[in-house]
């Protein structure tokens, strides 16, 4: 089983830097847009390109949907690394408590192999977040599905509470392991979704700087007016 990491949605810097980059192209792209379209002179020359004013504004339409793009993937990439922190922080907690039962009940039941057994207490801990958790399951299920094996940890001062509590916040990770998850999917999603959307604009005002070269050729005051 894959484990969810901050580093698996992204590094943060290259997130900000790559979001500052996107959106950097996007503000660029509509001001082209509109500064063609409020320029009667360059509205006139990609006229003869077919670059009506309607189509124009279809463009300024696309980089809408490309800032919505943008701002959706930002908002769930946000929401993902929030739920793969809480997932770590829970997951670190089951693990020490985990852990501690698991060493001490080494000791306890060394003499009792029909509980050793049980328990696992025979495998080693290990860190893999799929490994440790099926085994630890499996652990406060026969420990608190046995009296006697209750009973032998009570007397180690590790009441039924306890590890009704352990198991709690096992089954309590498990629950934040599939929202991290989710939340992971969509991010990756809305990331696929941005890049759709930008990949588009920027195809489609790629070809209108293309034929605004040509149409405003020799006008070298236009063509800087649109930064080209």
């Amino acid at each position: 089983m894959t484990e969810n990491t901050p580093q698996n949605v992204a590094d943060e810097s290259k997130k900000a830097k790559t979001a500052n980059t996107i959106e950097t192209n996007i503000s660029e792209n509509r001001k082209f847009v509109e500064t063609t379209l409020n320029t009667p002179e360059i509205l006139t020359a990609v006229g003869k390109f077919k670059y009506t004013e309607e189509k124009l504004l279809a463009l300024l339409i696309l980089i809408d949907q490309a800032s919505d793009a943008q701002a959706a993937q930002k908002q769930e990439q946000g929401e993902a690394k929030s739920a793969i922190t809480e997932f770590q922080k829970l997951k670190e907690e089951a693990y020490e408590t985990y852990a501690d039962y698991h060493t001490l009940s080494r000791h306890i039941f060394k003499n009792d192999e029909t509980a050793y057994k049980s328990l696992l207490l025979n495998r080693r801990l290990t860190r893999p977040f799929g490994t440790w958790s099926e085994e630890a399951i499996q652990f406060y299920k026969n420990a608190l599905g046995n009296e006697t094996i209750k009973n032998q940890f009570a007397e180690n001062g590790i009441t039924e509470e306890l590890l009704k509590e352990g198991q709690t916040k096992l089954l309590k990770t498990l629950e934040y392991k599939i929202n991290a998850d989710k939340e992971r999917s969509e991010a990756i999603t809305a990331t696929e979704e941005r890049d759709e959307k930008i990949d588009e604009m920027n195809e489609a005002i790629s070809k209108l700087k293309a034929f605004s070269r040509v149409a405003l050729k020799g006008n070298k005051d236009l063509k800087r007016r649109l930064g080209l």
